[in-house]
């Protein structure tokens, strides 16, 4: 039997004459011993503020007739001021130690002070929050209101009243939060008591400094940079923002005005709705610019000045509005608009083809051409639709994009390339590739730089022979002139997988945001040398870049390790000069204390595993601590961004040591290393991570080799399930949407065949079972002995929530230790702000159970209920 397992109650026979001495012994002589408690002495307090008269006297409201900024974020530390309106000085928060809070002198004025205390939960706990007054108490959980005592106890009363309150503190920091004030004409002390009871007390550590580790909501409840346009003379940058950064009914987005050359905020856009779409137009004078807002559906195109005057509609209304281009004369622009397509009967749907499936892969996007009067022309129609790729710059052409399906020949999918000429709209075939490609017009506006895979254009790009099946995901750049057909391979001795190209006209570089390992960073390409060379900004890891059109000068955004999202500006001369404006949110790590992050690579047969190692804050070498390996092990390397759905620096502050390995198949390696991902599914990787697993552990003798866990997600849930097959060396293991039939996943997951078109490049159930069953781990499942919880999106058409029934029905059936979690309405990332909440909640509690050996908060967050009750 597990020993976290409650054992079944077993009925004894108890003698009789030790029955009767049982019941004959006075019952107050059987006495529990009392439960834990502690004191609170010691806070973080206010000066006393008297109200006036008029205020003081609403004895209505038990809040004392005033607010305060109190929520999630506010984290008080002694010295902080608050600014006490039209009050002379200001309040400041300093220690406070003792009962008497102040006077409360019959007939004077009401007086108010507010107290605050930090607590640091190591695991979950439940104590019982007990406050004494005589007078009036208002409470705050991390920035949440939680009670209040309403009024005073009468003179000759023998003690004071209480507020008590059950806690439910998750492991990290709390912030409890006190508003103590008289009742106007009472007599009674104006004392104060704060106490903790219960037997999860020595679990929780009250003090006043603001120094924590990082917390859930400080990855969440922060501002994230969702876009970056930097004006055509690049003196103004504007950045696009959403609060939170978590998907949230409630939250708001705007546009803030940033000058480049000091980096201060000037203005900003917002209190217009949904706001979107922003762009400069390419005129300077002035600083025109234009956004979208949505309302029922339909969206509006704005334009303004930066400099001065109101904005003004261009499009009203437009049902299916897609993305937008200002062409150069500033007076027309090019937009897309989705047409619904063709219906079957109400509750029927016959399937056109493999992508019929897909969301909205019936409507079809055209193209339409506007002027900044509103008068708009239709320019495309037909099936398949098309889409804008890029405006040349003498703003009489367009590249444009065709997707065509072809279901019975691999991959599945081709491209077309096309070149309309708007004076006469006359099309020209520029390329027709397999799977998909980007295009923009290179610098002289005459050649087109294509961003697809190495076996594109008859495999010029290819750096492995010829008998190597290529991995499709790893993007390549080609310079292509269209008279005279020639292709020039830019990339084929260049590591970095190319995520994204722009072109600065002012320079002549190209600029490409590209993956290297697990760092995504910015290269320029010169195209008279014929060379790329690393331009240096103080990220890791580039999410966003803009460049100015008449302007050396390019605009960033990117996070890194223990570093949260920063903005910056390149000066591109021939010798690049970085400015960097600070970091987005930058208050609210103030006082986050992280561990430090060091590299890890070890040598397998195969080549060098790179790797890094999370520590945890106050990280002592001394101790045994438990680990998570965390992976991916499919196409893409798992980069050194900041945060994001699965945040190793959280798991880092909740106290283990996290390891992270990157295996054979990603991209930003070379085509060589990515194409190892192709025809494997786990072959080689998961025999990587298990080694790997086993070097890290003997290397740190500071891990306790008995309390490692593993998570993975999507591709990494598929890893995780495998692993698991294959090992015993992990204690717990979380799969997050996870493939346990890669049959079933490529015949009913929306892009099943299609990522298979990569993954398992020309094989099929049919002729490769070594695959599709081998390596299936419903098929291996009476291996799988590790305590696995199985997360799953309730509505997620990528890989369908069947994957982790089906592992699930095959381990309950095995009587294995397992637990699967759906969320309801969530598609293949779990993003709804409360939901994701207690996603990321389960999986801390999870591992918490099995490799800290504290189940109680897996138990609060997913109580058990016998199936025999009702």
């Amino acid at each position: 039997m597990h020993p976290l397992r409650r054992a079944p109650a077993v009925a004894t026979a108890l003698p009789l004459v030790l029955t009767l001495a049982l019941a004959l012994v006075p019952a107050r002589t059987v006495r529990a011993e009392e439960a834990p408690s502690r004191e609170l002495g010691r806070w973080l307090a206010t000066p006393v503020v008297e109200l006036p008269a008029l205020a003081g006297d609403a004895q209505a409201d038990p809040l004392g007739g005033v607010s305060a900024p109190i929520d999630a974020a506010f984290l008080p530390a002694e010295g902080d001021l608050w600014h006490w309106p039209l009050g002379e000085d200001p309040l400041r928060w300093e220690v406070f130690e003792g009962s008497e809070l102040g006077e409360a002198v019959e007939g004077g004025p009401v007086r108010v002070r507010w107290l605050a205390l930090h607590l640091d939960a190591d695991g979950y706990a439940d104590p019982e929050l007990v406050l004494r007054s005589g007078q009036r108490l208002a409470l705050w959980i991390d920035g949440e209101a939680a009670g209040t005592k309403d009024g005073a106890e009468a003179a000759a009363a023998e003690e004071d009243g209480s507020l008590e309150k059950k806690l439910a503190l998750t492991p990290g920091r709390h912030v409890l939060v006190v508003r103590a004030a008289t009742v106007r004409d009472s007599t009674r002390a104006w004392s104060f008591s704060a106490r903790l009871e219960g037997e999860s007390v020595d679990r929780v550590a009250a003090g006043l400094d603001p120094q924590h580790a990082l917390r859930l909501d400080e990855l969440l409840d922060v501002p994230s940079v969702r876009g970056l346009d930097l004006s055509p003379d690049g003196t103004l940058l504007a950045v696009s923002v959403r609060f939170p950064s978590a998907n949230s009914e409630d939250g708001r987005s705007w546009v803030e005005f940033v000058e480049t050359r000091r980096g201060r905020v000037l203005r900003t856009l917002e209190g217009v709705g949904a706001l979107s779409g922003f762009s400069w137009l390419p005129a300077s004078k002035g600083h025109p610019y234009s956004y979208l807002t949505q309302r029922e559906g339909k969206s509006t195109l704005w334009r303004a000045d930066f400099d001065g005057g109101r904005a003004r509609r261009v499009l009203e209304d437009v049902e299916h509005f897609g993305g937008y281009r200002w062409l150069p004369d500033g007076a027309t622009l090019v937009f897309s608009r989705s047409e619904e397509g063709a219906k079957d009967p109400e509750g029927f749907k016959r399937y056109r083809g493999l992508t019929d499936r897909w969301e909205g892969a019936r409507d079809r996007d055209h193209l339409y051409l506007a002027s900044a009067d509103g008068l708009v022309r239709r320019l495309t129609a037909g099936d398949p639709g098309f889409a804008l790729e890029d405006v040349a710059p003498d703003g009489r052409r367009l590249l444009v994009r065709r997707e065509l399906r072809q279901d019975d020949q691999w991959p599945f999918s081709r491209t077309r390339l096309l070149e309309l000429d708007l004076a006469t709209d006359a099309t020209r075939e520029l390329a027709e590739e397999d799977w998909g490609l980007s295009a923009v017009y290179a610098p002289d506006g005459r050649q087109v730089v294509v961003v697809t895979h190495a076996d594109a254009f008859g495999g010029v790009g290819r750096a492995v022979p010829d008998s190597v099946q290529i991995n499709l995901y790893d993007s390549q750049a080609f310079l292509l002139d269209p008279e005279s057909g020639r292709v020039t391979p830019l990339t084929r001795d260049f590591d970095p997988a190319i995520d994204e190209v722009r072109v600065s006209r002012a320079d002549g570089f190209l600029y490409a945001r590209a993956t290297v390992a697990d760092r995504r960073g910015i290269y320029r390409y010169d195209l008279r040398g014929g060379r790329w060379e690393p331009v240096d900004v103080p990220v890791d890891v580039v999410s966003r870049m803009s460049s100015a059109d008449a302007a050396r000068r390019l605009a960033f955004a990117g996070s890194g390790i223990n570093q949260p999202m920063r903005l910056g500006v390149v000066e591109t001369g021939r010798r690049p000069r970085v400015r960097v404006f600070g970091e987005v949110g930058a208050e609210r790590y103030a006082h986050v204390r992280f561990g430090e992050v060091e590299d890890y690579d070890v040598a397998l047969a195969g080549g060098v595993l790179d790797g890094r190692v999370y520590l945890p804050p106050g990280f002592d070498p001394a101790q045994k601590w438990p680990a998570i390996v965390y992976y991916y092990g499919g196409t893409s390397p798992v980069t050194r961004d900041f945060g994001g759905r699965y945040p190793k620096e959280l798991w880092a502050a909740h106290g283990y040591v996290v390891y992270v390995p990157q295996p054979s198949g990603a991209t930003g390696y070379g085509q060589e290393f990515a194409a190892r991902h192709v025809n494997n599914w786990g072959k080689t990787v998961a025999g990587e991570i298990i080694a790997g697993t086993e070097a890290f552990l003997a290397d740190h003798p500071y891990v306790d080799p008995e309390r490692v866990g593993c998570i993975g997600a999507s591709y990494g849930g598929f890893m995780t399930m495998l692993l698991t097959t294959r090992t015993d060396l992990f204690a717990a293991a979380v799969a997050h949407a996870g493939i346990s039939a890669i049959g079933s996943y490529w015949g009913e997951g929306n892009w099943g065949f299609a990522y298979s078109a990569a993954a398992t490049a020309k094989s099929y159930p049919w002729n490769r079972p070594d695959l599709y069953v081998d390596q299936s781990p419903l098929f291996r499942a009476d291996r799988i002995h590790t305590p696995l919880l199985l997360l799953h999106g309730g509505a997620d058409d990528n890989v369908p929530p069947g994957e982790s029934e089906q592992l699930y029905t095959a381990l309950r059936v095995l009587g294995r230790e397992v637990e699967f979690v759906r969320i309801a309405g969530e598609k293949h990332w779990i993003l709804s702000y409360d939901k994701r909440v207690r996603w990321a909640q389960s999986i801390l509690a999870w591992f918490d159970r099995w490799l800290k050996g504290e189940p109680q908060w897996w138990e609060a967050m997913w109580p058990e209920k016998p199936v025999d009750e009702d």
